[in-house]
């Protein structure tokens, strides 16, 4: 099999986008964060943490201060992994809520 050669690709001249170069390492540096994370949400470490924290509080925060009742099954990073990976498995860094209040608080991006 014949191998393949790269071919050149000029720089764009547009003014408005960076470096192609710069721009893949980019890419690359964010796909190889997400990969993390998502290796992360499925190991074994955060399914343990997850189970535990869920037992010790099993409400949703946010709509027990609503005055309503209604059971977490998603936990809520409040220090972002990204900003700091250190508190993945903090009990302070966590709370527990239900996939609609988790999705509105992803949404507001906190």
């Amino acid at each position: 099999m014949p191998r393949r050669i790269p071919t050149y690709r000029p720089p764009s001249l547009a003014p408005d986008q960076g470096d192609p170069e710069t721009e893949r390492r980019r890419r690359y540096q964010r796909e190889r964060t997400d990969q993390a994370f998502q290796r992360f949400y499925q190991s074994k470490r955060w399914r343990r943490f997850r189970k535990w924290f869920l037992a010790r509080q099993p409400l949703c925060i946010d709509c027990e201060a609503a005055g309503r009742l209604k059971e977490a099954d998603q936990l809520h990073h409040v220090v972002k992994l990204k900003d700091d990976w250190s508190r993945r498995l903090d009990p302070t860094n966590v709370v527990g809520l239900c996939r609609s209040c988790h999705s509105k608080r992803t949404a507001r991006g906190e």
